[in-house]
């Protein structure tokens, strides 16, 4: 929501897909599919792993994790409808390498103490009337470790968001997408992540995108409300959800003029909906406003575009304004026009 609003409305509200290209042509294999094969994998991995103790899961084996590979890339596959024959085994092997490092990340402090996945929380924020709300959220991943705070974990496919070698640069970039409405998971996490009373939470982001060359990325980022920054990203988190919520009950969902995703622009289109320019003029949005006097009046981009002297704007290019020829209206504006002797009236 906080990214743009218009593809908030067409995902969530009107449940808008982009519509298939008729052509045939290779679909692609892009960051959404990866994401959602990583989940799965790694989520049927915590499920059904080795319990080495009481509620203990233990790392899973070669075999374990290429079996859940194949048989949850073919399903994915077949509920996309993606039955090219190939396909499978590119998104098989597009997201291999990122599984490999989650469950290296997962379970490098030993087994993982009754963990559950797909954890399901609630908590209550206040718009800014004053209004309350109940919102739900789901972890990937909690770890209740003993004596220590609950873990809830969210896997991402790609780099860190807050990437810094100083701590100070990381705080300073969470901090910023916290309060740009960008990065509230973690803060949902640490907030509504304790079962009872009196316990607490840490909210972490799991970074799986594969290193570059000799680099060594980020792999977490925690969010621990009970730390030195907790009261300063709590204020973030809720002022930027209060804004949030307000935009959400009011219906204000704007467009972002960043926003580049396929579901912005194509799904609107294949579903006949025209997207909202971000601009306040129409012209924008409506080439045949070019053709006529715009309502925005002298601040109209279009405008100002066509009134530049000694310029003419045709099919998106400008040329220069070619003289007129003996006999027909002049190019000077409110020139009298001139009629050859003997010529039509």
């Amino acid at each position: 929501l906080a990214k743009c609003g218009w593809r908030t409305f067409l995902e969530h509200r009107l449940r808008l897909e982009p519509a298939p290209n008729p052509e045939f042509a290779w679909p692609p294999v892009d960051a959404r599919l990866v994401g959602e094969l990583l989940h799965g994998v790694l989520e049927r991995l915590v499920r059904s792993g080795a319990h080495v103790a009481q509620g203990a899961v233990g790392k899973p084996g070669a075999e374990a994790i290429e079996q859940a590979l194949r048989e949850l890339g073919a399903q994915l596959a077949r509920e996309k409808g993606l039955t090219l024959p190939g396909f499978e085994r590119v998104l098989i092997e597009r997201a291999r390498r990122s599984i490999d490092i989650g469950v290296e990340e997962i379970w490098a402090q030993g087994p993982l103490g009754e963990p559950q996945a797909e954890w399901q929380g609630e908590i209550a924020l206040a718009d800014a009337a004053g209004i309350e709300h109940r919102l739900t959220f789901r972890a990937d991943r909690r770890d209740q470790r003993p004596r220590q705070s609950a873990l809830l974990t969210d896997y991402k496919s790609g780099r860190c968001f807050a990437e810094g070698k100083k701590d100070e640069t990381v705080r300073r970039k969470l901090l910023s997408g916290i309060r740009r409405g960008e990065r509230l998971q973690a803060v949902a996490y640490a907030l509504g992540g304790a079962e009872q009373r009196g316990q607490s939470a840490v909210g972490r982001y799991l970074f799986l995108a594969p290193a570059k060359g000799d680099e060594q990325p980020r792999r977490t980022l925690d969010v621990d409300l009970a730390g030195p920054d907790g009261p300063e990203l709590l204020r973030a988190f809720k002022a930027a959800a209060a804004t949030l919520l307000s935009a959400w009950s009011l219906g204000a969902l704007a467009p972002s003029a960043r926003c580049a995703k396929p579901a912005c622009s194509g799904t609107a289109a294949s579903a006949g909906v025209s997207r909202p320019s971000s601009r306040a003029c129409g012209c924008a949005a409506r080439p045949a406003l070019r053709r006529r006097r715009c309502s925005s009046g002298s601040s109209c981009p279009q405008r100002r575009q066509r009134s530049r002297p000694g310029r003419l704007r045709r099919n998106g290019r400008e040329r220069p304004r070619r003289s007129a020829p003996p006999g027909s209206r002049s190019a000077a504006p409110g020139a009298a026009r001139v009629r050859a002797p003997g010529g039509p009236r």
